[in-house]
């Protein structure tokens, strides 16, 4: 499992919000999240993104590089969230998108 030391830093009702978080983007309860499960939750949630947006992103889970992101490094990338570890913007690419407009109850992916 991911860092011990990392998932004591967490409180009970971050831990239970980064399990039902895996949980909404796990569709398929296969125990991993894909990018076309990341990509069909941020819809349900109406976030907007880009597909290099969610390769950013998952790249920055998948640790293993399998192409899938287990609850374990799902667990740890989030944990180190939660504590201030890590950014989001470390998350981001390198290349900034032009600002614009967008519908005011629309999220951005790159806003997390």
């Amino acid at each position: 499992m991911a860092s011990d030391s990392i998932i004591t830093k967490l409180k009970p009702d971050q831990l239970k919000e980064i399990v039902s978080s895996f949980m909404e983007f796990d569709q398929n309860k296969n125990g991993s999240i894909s990018s076309q499960e990341m990509k069909e939750c941020l819809c349900r949630a109406h976030v907007a993104f880009d597909d290099a947006e969610v390769t950013t992103v998952m790249s920055s889970m998948d640790h293993n590089k399998d192409g899938n992101v287990s609850f374990e490094e799902y667990l740890k990338f989030m944990s180190r969230m939660f504590i201030g570890d890590l950014q989001p913007s470390q998350t981001k690419s390198c290349q900034q998108k032009p600002a614009q407009p967008s519908k005011p109850t629309q999220n951005r992916l790159d806003s997390f």
